[in-house]
């Protein structure tokens, strides 16, 4: 078995196994965080958006040899692209990826850039995901599309670089040392034709990969849809889990009882803030939020249209309500807002217990129903046409991307920053937001960090691995070292003690200690008929069969020979068997009973004999599993032979067919 390691990033994981004939992806993330390398998009270009940074490069269009083909910016001595901004893939040169017969997709951050393996790399397998993770993955790409798409016509394209250009920022040309993994977006055309290629699965609903190998996803308690995987053999399982929680949100809760029994675990996209608790930074949240309203400012939230947003929403409109705020408007910006909150009331199955029975009282599983319902909470597409019609402050505003590089949030930002008494809240643990904030600075507002990330800690994934005990654990070697900042909280590593660990860096492969040993066949019911076992001890039994093993559509099937065998073959595989061990003083006496009377034994320990005949000139050796025979008269021979196999029990030869 090989695992190949496509990504550097722990929280956008993509793997490819081989195993058992067949190469299957795991998950497919895209790096959105190459967005902070560049200047944000304004969909609409103003005086405010315009004064952000001063020209530090010039972009010469001719790209005459060293000049620097692209525009650069400096933002108060951060450097940044003033280009169209790029994303970052998986490394695609590894592995062919034309051959890969299946993609098995964890949950909709890990398929964002399912598009450009689909349509850049002749790829003819299929996607197998939940239909809340296709839809939900939907909702992310195209609302991508709409932010950065709509970038690629106002913005110069950026020529990837070489590291020896001069004049370019030491800053940038580190991040250009991965630019030939960076890409333009993808275009509602490619997301169309890949998710045309999605075979959408229900939790533990088992799908065949040609015959070979079966998979089955089962909850991981991250997001609505998200799963686990199984990945059987007959006689094999590696289970691959990512992205996973076992606290208590709205998605159902994570199933680890189907994990049991691994041979390979994969384990990976842990939690990004070990030393943070979520539900201390639920409260933080709230507290920060209620505290800006309170001396009259106004609340950004930049955040993804799904996930922990709804749980957000939830608990935020509670705390509010409980500080009287409950005439404080609450806006939703995002250009898939309304689909996503649609989407997420529907799938009621894929819920929490309490949340999955409000179904059939019938109440909606989500607050957010009864907010938008009631008016406080809004959902808008963007910021123009109805949203300035209701628009008051002060207002808390979910939306826009936590990069603050695209969606209306670029817009907001250039309008409350330089404001005190406004706040911008970041709860997106993938996101780095000082430097996220480097474009706007000097930033004026609050700014408040309390990433919420419900993916399971190193305690939690630790005790995980002693329930589970898998053979062998593959982690990304990351997970072994404490975090910088607290280089003795060894509580915040996988334990290297507990399972066969496999340690991998970012593009690493690997040759996991997994051999094919045994493979199940279908029998023959002639074959059967003819069987005649043999028990040689209480409950088991044996038999020696001849049979032809055929593979067809990698199923194997066991038949009788057939008339064709040849002549020799028939006769070898006629032969009985014979095991078991020798009784020395029974077979001294058959010895007598052959006339041989003069038998001297001699033990040698360990289950070695010898046995002298001095008389016949004879010597027998027996040991544990052979016995040797050193006699010149044939006839002396033939009755030690018959001794010897009377002393031995027989499992009787194959039958063959006349067929």
């Amino acid at each position: 078995m090989r695992l190949f390691s496509l990504s550097s990033e722990t929280n956008r994981p993509c793997y490819v196994l081989k195993f058992k004939d067949t190469n299957m992806m795991l998950d497919c993330g895209l790096d959105l965080n190459t967005l902070l390398h560049f200047m944000p998009v304004f969909n609409v270009q103003s005086k405010a958006s315009n004064a952000i940074g001063t020209r530090l490069l010039q972009g010469n269009k001719t790209g005459t040899s060293g000049a620097v083909p692209c525009n650069i910016k400096d933002c108060n001595g951060t450097p940044l692209f003033d280009s169209e901004p790029m994303v970052s893939l998986p490394e695609t040169d590894a592995v062919d990826l034309s051959g890969l017969d299946a993609i098995i997709i964890s949950n909709y951050l890990s398929m964002l850039a399912l598009p450009f393996i689909t349509e850049e790399t002749g790829f003819r397998g299929t996607i197998y995901a939940t239909d809340p993770t296709v839809q939900t993955g939907r909702h992310l790409m195209e609302e991508l599309i709409a932010y950065l798409g709509a970038a690629n016509e106002h913005h110069p394209s950026l020529m990837l670089l070489d590291d020896n250009i001069s004049g370019v920022p030491a800053e940038l040309l580190s991040a250009l040392s991965t630019n030939h993994r960076w890409r333009r977006i993808y275009t509602q055309a490619n997301v169309n034709s890949c998710l045309s290629k999605v075979h959408t699965v229900a939790y533990n609903e088992k799908n065949s990969i040609y015959g070979l190998l079966s998979i089955m996803a089962i909850s991981s308690g991250y997001c609505i849809g998200s799963c686990n995987w199984i990945i059987d053999s007959d006689h094999e399982r590696v289970t691959y889990i990512a992205g996973s929680s076992t606290l208590t949100t709205h998605p159902r809760p994570m199933e680890h009882t189907s994990l049991k029994r691994a041979d390979v675990m994969i384990i990976t996209n842990l939690t990004r803030t070990p030393m943070q608790n979520p539900d201390s930074m639920i409260r933080e949240f709230c507290m920060a939020a209620a505290a800006t309203l309170k001396r009259g400012g106004n609340v950004l939230l930049p955040c993804l249209p799904c996930g922990i947003t709804f749980d957000m929403f939830e608990c935020l409109a509670n705390h509010l309500k409980t500080c009287g705020f409950s005439h404080i408007p609450m806006y939703f910006i995002s250009e898939r807002a309304e689909a996503s909150l649609a989407y997420s009331n529907i799938y009621a199955e894929w819920l929490t217990s309490s949340k999955t029975s409000s179904v059939y009282l019938p109440e909606p599983p989500f607050h957010h129903a009864e907010l938008i319902k009631s008016g406080w909470l809004k959902a808008y597409p963007n910021i123009c046409g109805e949203f300035n019609n209701s628009y008051r402050t002060p207002c808390v505003i979910f939306g826009g991307h936590p990069t603050l590089r695209c969606g209306d949030i670029t817009h907001l930002m250039t309008l409350y920053c330089k404001e005190k008494q406004n706040t911008v809240i970041f709860t997106d643990a993938d996101v780095n937001y000082i430097d996220a904030l480097a474009p706007y600075q000097p930033v004026y507002m609050k700014v408040v960090h309390c990433p919420i990330d419900t993916r399971l800690s190193f305690a939690q994934a630790n005790k995980l691995i002693r329930d589970l005990k898998p053979k062998h654990l593959v982690v990304p070697e990351e997970y072994t070292f404490p975090p910088t900042l607290q280089p003795g909280r060894t509580d915040l590593v996988i334990d290297p003690h507990q399972s066969n660990m496999v340690k991998h860096k970012g593009l690493d492969e690997m040759h996991l200690p997994l051999r094919r040993s045994y493979v199940t066949a279908d029998m023959d019911p002639q074959l059967a008929a003819e069987m005649r076992p043999f028990e040689i001890k209480l409950g088991i039994a044996v038999v020696q069969m001849a049979t032809q093993l055929k593979n067809h559509n990698n199923s194997y099937s066991m038949e009788p020979l057939g008339s064709d065998v040849p002549r020799i073959k028939r006769r070898k595989l006629q032969k009985p068997i014979l095991y078991g061990h020798i009784n020395i003083s029974e077979f001294t006496k058959r010895l007598e009973e052959y006339g041989i009377m003069d038998a001297k034994v001699d033990d040698l320990g360990g289950g070695n004999t010898i046995i002298d005949l001095p008389n016949e000139g004879s010597l027998i050796r027996i040991e544990d599993d052979s016995i040797h025979i050193v006699c010149d008269a044939e006839a002396v021979r033939v009755k030690i032979r018959d001794a010897t196999l009377q002393s031995l029990q027989r499992i009787e030869a194959a039958r063959l067919s006349d067929r």
